[in-house]
């Protein structure tokens, strides 16, 4: 099934091939053509150490880190929930895989929806309120309302890893700090992702159910609802207090 992901790379090949093949860009008069120098914000990269003492470059990874952490967790562990409730093993499976539907429609949609609604801190309230609905549906009545909690978890996380990624570009200046941010918030912020499965897992071990791993999932989105305040606002990192 993996190797199915090589047929897009394979579509696209011939269309990269000339960027590839030519040495380098030639004008017309058979010049070599040197790269425009910008000037602003995208003249110098910023300091690493800069952003790691700035309040937006936080906020942007940290709701990066933990919208990942629930989505990983529920991805580890969301078929044996299902099967601890009675559902069976395929079925399992398939609701596990048709989450994920409502969450490519959602993430595609995130962008416009947070240019066009204001405050910008509804898009990602909504997205936590949806992920809650999922969360408590699935400890509520998990294999009578499945289909509802799924579409709503899937629209909820959908939002949330659409909008992670559309504050590194917005939060950012130029594409030096876009460049730099993205490697901050996607570096540390899938170490936090890291600890989902692994922290559901021993919860589950630890109390014999699910209550006390879904009331994590629940605290996790509380954290990432106050993160999501500072990552979306109108404010590019390193700007002047």
């Amino acid at each position: 099934m993996l190797a199915l992901w090589a047929i897009p790379s394979l579509v696209a090949a011939p269309a990269w091939l000339p960027e590839l093949l030519a040495p380098d860009r030639r004008s017309r008069n058979g010049r070599r053509q040197e790269p425009v120098k910008r000037e602003g914000a995208d003249a110098a990269a910023p300091a690493p150490r800069a952003l790691w003492r700035d309040r937006t470059a936080w906020a942007v990874t940290l709701f990066m880190g933990l919208q990942s952490l629930g989505y990983y967790a529920i991805l580890s562990w969301l078929p044996t929930l299902l099967q601890d409730h009675g559902m069976s093993d395929s079925q399992a499976g398939w609701m596990l895989s048709f989450s994920s539907f409502p969450g490519m429609a959602a993430s595609f949609a995130a962008p416009w929806l947070q240019q066009r609604l204001r405050p910008a801190f509804v898009v990602p309230l909504a997205a936590s309120l949806l992920c809650a609905t999922g969360f408590v549906g699935l400890l509520t009545s998990p294999v009578s309302g499945a289909y509802l909690w799924l579409t709503t978890l899937g629209l909820g996380q959908g939002l949330a890893i659409g909008l992670a990624l559309g504050y590194i570009v917005a939060r950012s200046p130029g594409a030096h700090h876009t460049g730099r941010l993205s490697t901050m918030a996607q570096g540390i912020g899938y170490l936090i992702a890291c600890l989902g499965p692994l922290g559901l897992g021993l919860l589950h071990s630890a109390s014999g159910g699910w209550s006390l791993p879904v009331a994590a999932l629940l605290a996790v989105l509380v954290a990432q609802t106050a993160a999501a305040f500072g990552a979306s606002r109108d404010r590019h990192v390193l700007a002047p207090s």
